[in-house]
């Protein structure tokens, strides 16, 4: 509760904080396993490291809910002001300490299904009439057990193997698919890898980075997060490549270029086609490989390509030598044609497309013109440059999709590349698209290799389909994310990782009679060693008829992940201040609904805000303060960059991204930067002997984001998932700067380095350690940016940025911004009396 809105009388350390929330949640869940039956329990808030037990619902790291008690009508959700809706990260990774996904194979006849609405049998399925048939606990149809998967029932009514069914156990499993569920037969993943050999490519460092990116993560010199010194996150555990995966090269300037890599060969061979209008791939063996037995080959490949598009008049038309002759005609490259022919060579087996480009393809299929308009931005014409320009991206988008082709898009351009455009055959292929604002070598590298490594390092599932299922009188409304849709159900994903989040609001046609609601999500999918399977997450929550415990159990989390999301959507509809006031509205709307149906008796002087949404005022500034709906004058790139980041961002990302962590590195207790245990390991792990498993390394504690907080003779960590800023007070000690950077003052600071130097000093590794836990984190790479206090002011601008406590972006400070949601508060409820 907070008192009156005078701003004079609030006090910044009484309202309320995510630093406090998310400190508490994790007192209680870093320490003891969360147990996914516990109904009356909410899960662990989207920040905090947990361990989950599953016991027949399945962990919130793969699926979310706006609110854990469902309302049993359209009016009691409309009374609750709150959004229902389903959070769905289907290849989410588990904490090294959980139990794997369990496989189960029912071989040629596949999992049993509800005759009705064809959900799979989960731990919520009841067994009738001796065992005969089965209750779908969706639409509540009794389906026969077919007499393979027939079991006698015990007293309680439980078949006597449920013990030895993990499908009937666990809330997410995965089953083998049979024959009837594959469109063509499965294979290992193939990785075709496309790049941009023109003038701008060369000149900026592109391709060097790029080439040095791919090579690290095919061909490790070191550590696996530690390959050129880029820390790469979480992503760096896994295995280099999938067993069997084959591998592909094309690179194109204003003609495109394939290579043959197969055994026999004394080197590389390239074949040139220069007619790019009518597109072909000239040859059909030789392309893709395997990385390991063809390592020599590919070395070469390597070695030869940097050189030979660097030689004056390149191949085939293509640029001249760097430098001085990077003129205009240099610069053009195909990138439609080059996306025409990756999709020739894949189009029979599927597979994934990472693209590099460095510039605005202006020739050949798909050509673009430079549409950038500064005199409709901030106007209602803005957003039609939120759209792709051409209609060639959009088929192309949806012919890739059809044949299981995902797209991740690299796009390095010093000027205009237009991201709406190109954009476009990531989003519908379940890729992503990664933009680096005014490309620079020198500055931008390391990130590029990272995030190649990082990309090519997650969990990813091909050629999938993903279809969410609801219990009677509840439907599936709207879908959010990045994906290809050519019927009102399926959720069509060329590619799906790690990472890649999908939001369903969802509505009532008719009232809830059941004392429980049910959620299923099936991803069909291959797997990278070309297995094909069916994964299963299940979720089962009580439905009620009172506001009051909608609000209880709501998840914070994931209202703010799928306002987001939705409110991404409308910006290509509605103008972006539209889409802004409607953010606000959203808010007051929530915080009137509970003041009416839960707290009428208090006073009209105070802002009542529910316990388990007290934090929506500042998600909400913070949402408003992010590239993708702030105001002021931006390019159109960045924004929709922002936009598709945004859409596909699972919960976890979300929130450090809109509220990010900062930490002081002065003054720091002795147990910073050591280890931290899990509470519980798996059976699996025990088995092995294996009783310490890591979660991390222990952090600073916490602070709010607010120069307030912040001394001048100390430094800090600020990080959201995606940057990471190192800034050092104009007072800090000289010994400090020695220690940890090897400079005696703020002047000889290196403000280019992206990696600390390694010094012997306990300083340096303590300040380092803690830089490695935050990046293994978070599944992303983050290149540290030096910041010193009242000597660089653009660098401080950035960095303030994130300080979404502070005014700043033409936007409110915290403090102000919760006495503007009062006063809303108190005239929507004057005016309903």
């Amino acid at each position: 509760m907070v008192g009156g809105a005078n701003r004079q009388r609030i006090n910044p350390d009484q309202i309320p904080s995510p630093v406090a929330v998310q400190e508490l949640d994790a007192s209680v869940h870093e320490a003891t396993p969360y147990l996914t039956s516990n109904r009356t329990v909410m899960p662990p808030h989207a920040a905090t490291r947990f361990t989950a037990i599953d016991q027949g619902i399945s962990s919130p790291r793969f699926m979310r809910l706006s609110t854990y008690a469902v309302p049993a009508s359209d009016d009691v959700l409309a009374a609750s002001g709150l959004p229902l809706a389903l959070v769905v990260q289907p290849m989410a990774d588990l904490a090294p300490e959980e139990e794997p996904i369990p496989v189960v194979d029912f071989g040629p006849a596949g999992p049993p299904r509800c005759e009705r609405c064809k959900a799979y049998v989960n731990p919520y399925f009841q067994f009738v009439e001796n065992g005969r048939r089965m209750r779908c606990n969706l639409c509540q149809f009794a389906s026969v057990v077919r007499d393979d998967y027939f079991c006698n029932l015990d007293g309680s009514g439980r078949r006597m193997d449920v013990m030895q069914r993990p499908e009937l156990l666990y809330g997410t499993v995965e089953f083998a698919a049979p024959k009837e569920y594959c469109a063509r037969a499965p294979k290992p993943a193939r990785f075709l890898f496309v790049l941009d050999v023109s003038a701008p490519a060369l000149v900026s460092g592109m391709l060097e980075h790029a080439l040095a990116g791919i090579r690290a993560y095919l061909y490790p010199r070191g550590p696996p997060d530690a390959d050129d010194g880029v820390e790469i996150g979480r992503a760096a555990a896994h295995p280099r490549l999938p067993a069997g995966a084959e591998i592909g090269f094309l690179t194109f300037d204003r003609a495109l270029h394939f290579y043959n890599v197969s055994a026999g060969l004394e080197g590389p061979q390239m074949l040139v086609v220069s007619d790019v209008d009518d597109v072909f791939a000239p040859l059909q063996r030789g392309v893709f490989v395997d990385p390991v037995s063809q390592r020599a080959l590919i070395e070469q490949w390597f070695d030869q390509v940097p050189k030979l598009f660097s030689a004056a008049g390149g191949v085939g038309g293509g640029p001249a030598a760097a430098g001085a002759a990077a003129g205009a005609a240099a610069a053009e490259s195909v990138f439609g044609a080059a996306m025409q022919a990756a999709h020739l060579l894949l189009k029979e087996t599927g597979g994934r497309i990472l693209t590099f480009a460095a510039s605005l393809p202006v020739v050949g299929p798909g050509a673009l013109k430079y549409r950038e308009d500064r005199s409709v931005i901030g106007t209602d014409k803005e957003r039609q440059l939120f759209e792709p320009a051409d209609y060639f991206y959009v088929k192309l988008g949806h012919d890739l999709s059809a044949d299981g082709i995902c797209v991740s898009l690299f796009l390095c351009p010093k000027n205009y590349v237009d991201v709406a455009t190109l954009g476009v055959l990531a989003t519908l292929t379940g890729g992503d698209t990664t933009h680096y604002m005014s490309f620079e070598g020198g500055r931008d590298g390391d990130r590029l290799r990272g995030d190649v490594q990082n990309a090519l390092g997650r969990t990813f599932a091909y050629d999938a389909l993903l279809r969410i299922r609801t219990s009677n009188h509840l439907k599936p409304q709207e879908y959010f994310g990045n994906f290809c849709m050519r019927n009102a159900t399926d959720m069509e994903l060329a590619g799906c990782d790690a990472l890649r989040a999908f939001a369903c609001s969802l509505r009532h046609d008719g009232k809830l009679v059941d004392r429980d609601a049910s959620f299923q999500a099936a991803l069909l999918y291959t797997t990278g060693d070309g297995q094909r399977r069916i994964r299963l997450h299940n979720l089962v929550t009580p439905v009620t008829t009172e506001v009051a415990q909608v609000f209880k159990m709501a998840d914070l989390d994931a209202i703010v992940n799928v306002t987001m999301k939705a409110a991404i959507s409308r910006s290509v509809t509605v103008p972006l201040k539209e889409v802004r006031e409607s953010l606000n509205a959203q808010c007051v709307r929530v915080l009137v609904s509970y003041r009416k149906h839960c707290a009428a008796s208090a006073s009209p002087g105070q802002l009542i805000l529910p316990e388990s949404c007290k934090l929506y005022p500042i998600y909400c500034l913070a949402m408003l303060k992010r590239r993708a709906f702030r105001t002021g004058n931006m390019s159109s790139d960045v924004r929709v960059a922002s936009m598709r980041f945004l859409k596909s961002m699972a919960v976890e990302e979300s929130v450090a991204f809109l509220y990010p962590r900062m930490v002081q590195l002065t003054q720091m207790d002795p147990q910073v930067g050591q280890p931290v245990y899990a509470s519980a390991v798996s059976q699996q792990l025990r088995m092995q002997g294996v009783t310490n498993v890591p979660k991390g390394i222990r952090m600073p504690t916490r602070l709010r984001l607010s120069y307030e907080r912040m001394r001048p003779d100390a430094a800090y960590f600020v990080e959201n998932g995606v940057s990471l800023f190192l800034w050092l007070g104009a007072q800090l000690p000289a010994t400090w700067l020695q220690d940890v950077l090897g400079v005696g003052s703020l002047e000889a600071v290196d403000l280019t380095m992206r990696r600390l130097p390694v010094r012997a000093t306990p300083l340096s590794q303590q300040v380092r350690a803690v830089q490695r836990g935050l990046a293994r984190s978070r599944n992303g790479y983050m290149p540290l940016q030096v910041v010193r206090q009242g000597m660089d002011q653009f660098l401080e601008l950035e960095f303030g940025n994130m300080l979404v406590e502070d005014q700043n972006l033409d936007n409110m400070n915290y403090v102000d911004y919760l006495c503007a949601v009062h006063r809303n508060v108190q005239n929507e409820l004057a005016d309903s009396r």
